[in-house]
């Protein structure tokens, strides 16, 4: 079995926004010889009719079984109106209630009309970073993804962020009775130009703006690594001309998933005894868009260094949680 998204343009101008009415959707699909399995849209010609599902879904699905039976049970995607999706698969079920979920957060302009503003519309290229955490004995998935208009990087009018939405039914499966009311961007702390933001355990998250240049964003996916989330940037380096050349800037953020902050001397500061915002990130030299982070576990690591950390061919660093950081495990009782 595959799944993946579908969805068209409708040939308006790609740099408004709209919403299309038809042509977004999620398909299963036997892998052996084609055939439809199972489909969700926005009209009753599908299984299952989820009237949000008005944008295109350009990135990837995250999949996660999160019984641990082998079979995916959870999708989690973002889409071209800003929107955080959640998904849940009852494996064994009928068609008509193999699936239900709805829109967990919505953080750009799907709410806002046909003509919202400008700064308000925030499209989601990327698939999401799901990760389990555990924070004052609280148990959450944190759900990272950037907006950024891949279609236009040289773009300047959206407010792009990098969001850390959290999840407080990781294990259950929900109804869509369950997202009736979607987080929305004032719900999530903002982090951006506070380093020591307390983002308490019952928070629906955190955002942090891209506003080190005009025109920041979030072009790649994110990772995390022991509770550091690591992602790029891109800011076009020549917004004036949009026909000329323009290799940008590009930055490595390096933050802690509970709350964003920075966790070490990134800026390399001299007697830096507290950490700034300009920790939270390094500049690559590297011009265009530069790849998500990526990880290397050499055989040789000196003691105490952690992976080594890469975008492209730069290294980040090599010690990417900047502390001891505590494991836990749990004891999966037999059935």
């Amino acid at each position: 079995v595959v799944l993946f998204a579908g969805g068209y343009d409708t040939g308006q101008d790609n740099r408004s926004f709209r919403e299309d009415s038809v042509g977004n959707a999620i398909f299963m699909v036997d892998l052996a010889d084609g055939e439809l399995i199972w489909s969700a849209g926005n009209d009753n010609s599908h299984d299952l009719n989820l009237e949000r599902m008005r944008f295109s879904i350009p990135g990837g699905l995250a999949l996660l079984d999160v019984d641990e039976d082998g079979n995916t049970d959870r999708l989690y995607f973002g889409d071209m109106g800003g929107q955080l999706w959640r998904l849940d698969v009852r494996n064994g079920q009928s068609v008509s209630n193999l699936a239900d979920g709805g829109v967990l957060a919505s953080l750009g302009a799907a709410d806002l009309g046909n003509s919202p503003p400008a700064r308000e519309v925030r499209r989601f290229y990327n698939t999401p970073d799901v990760v389990p955490v555990l924070t004052n004995s609280k148990f959450f998935f944190a759900i990272n993804i950037g907006s950024g208009y891949r279609a236009h990087p040289l773009d300047s009018d959206a407010n792009e962020q990098f969001f850390s939405v959290r999840d407080f039914n990781p294990l259950a499966v929900l109804s869509a009775d369950d997202f009736a009311t979607p987080f929305t961007v004032d719900q999530l702390i903002d982090v951006t130009t506070n380093v020591n933001a307390v983002v308490d355990q019952f928070d629906a998250g955190w955002r942090l703006q891209l506003v080190r240049g005009a025109g920041e964003k979030s072009l790649s996916e994110s990772v995390t690594f022991a509770n550091t989330v690591f992602f790029t940037s891109f800011q076009p380096g020549n917004i004036d001309n949009t026909c000329g050349p323009s290799d940008g800037f590009n930055r490595v953020y390096q933050v802690d998933i509970r709350n964003g902050r920075p966790q070490t001397n990134l800026d390399n500061s001299i007697d830096d005894d507290e950490l700034t915002e300009t920790d939270r990130f390094i500049t690559l030299r590297q011009g265009g868009i530069a790849p998500r982070p990526v990880f290397l576990f050499p055989e040789a690591l000196p003691p105490g260094e952690g992976p080594i950390v890469l975008s492209g061919t730069e290294r980040v660093t090599n010690d990417p949680t900047g502390s001891i950081v505590r494991s836990f495990w749990l004891q999966r009782e037999q059935p």
